[in-house]
């Protein structure tokens, strides 16, 4: 009889510990998708339910989660007036783009951008007069993993260059424009520091194809001017980039240097390097 009753009680036991998880499996049906700004810990205060429990359910999660993932819930948590994009908590390997967090970017996804340039060219030894680059190029980047981008645009590029001397009551005036189609293509990294993406900056490197379009040069001595058709068509330079962007505010501002990597480049810009400044959007 002892045995029996003893039975009767284990049997009781595991009806109601089966009873228990099923009812706690049939509480975890609801589904929440991550967004930025989420951690962990700001789901778990959302919807009222401890860490713990979030992990249990979501074992992947404790890796780290990720914008558009989905975690199971407790059914019988509601949301509370808890907004996880107000969290200022910074928890390693379990946030998404939380205000201190870098990288925030959704990988996988293309972005518009667009930038206008001014270079300062270097003019030769002893020639008074000016010298300068200016373009404008529209195109997209390419998110990648780990705050890294691709980006490819296309536009306009020119130089420029403008001398002038006066000797013996003669002047003499110079002028030389290249119009260019500008193809730039460059690898990055961008880093922002908050979840708006309102500052940041984006480190990068990339190569720059200037393909010839027209050209013009033209020389005046006293009032007596002639203008000669210059032959560039088709004609490819080709330049290496390195600079840094500050984001400020959705707009960047850029400051980089051009090398000339062979003659068609050193033709269109000089033989040596020169800064740019540039402001843009979509880095």
């Amino acid at each position: 009889m002892k045995t029996i009753r003893q039975f009767k009680r284990v049997s009781i036991l595991v009806v109601f510990l089966v009873i228990g998880v099923l009812s706690s499996i049939a509480q975890t049906v609801s589904f929440y998708v991550v967004k930025k700004g989420d951690t962990i810990e700001s789901i778990a205060k959302k919807y009222n339910v401890s860490k713990d429990i979030l992990l249990t359910l979501n074992q992947d999660a404790s890796k780290g989660i990720y914008e558009g993932m989905e975690l199971q819930i407790p059914i019988g948590n509601k949301q509370s007036n808890y907004d996880s994009n107000n969290s200022t908590d910074n928890y390693s390997g379990s946030s998404v783009n939380s205000s201190n967090n870098v990288n925030t970017d959704a990988q996988g996804t293309w972005e518009i951008s667009y930038e206008l340039g001014y270079g300062f060219l270097k003019k030769e030894e002893g020639a008074n007069g000016s010298a300068y680059e200016y373009r404008a190029t529209f195109g997209a980047n390419y998110v990648l993993p780990y705050g890294l981008y691709s980006g490819i645009r296309i536009g306009y590029n020119s130089s420029n260059y403008y001398s002038y001397a006066y000797a013996n009551k003669v002047s003499y005036s110079g002028e030389i424009t290249c119009h260019l189609l500008c193809i730039p293509l460059e690898l990055g990294y961008r880093a922002t520091f908050n979840s708006a993406k309102t500052a940041g900056i984006a480190p990068f490197a990339g190569i720059d194809l200037n393909v010839g379009l027209s050209g013009k040069q033209k020389v005046k001595i006293n009032k007596d001017e002639e203008s000669v058709d210059l032959k560039i068509g088709g004609k490819i330079g080709i330049g290496a980039r390195i600079g840094l962007r500050l984001l400020i505010w959705g707009f960047d501002v850029t400051g980089s240097y051009v090398f000339p990597l062979n003659d068609k480049q050193k033709g269109y810009f000089g033989e040596k390097s020169f800064p740019e400044i540039s402001i843009g959007c979509g880095f």
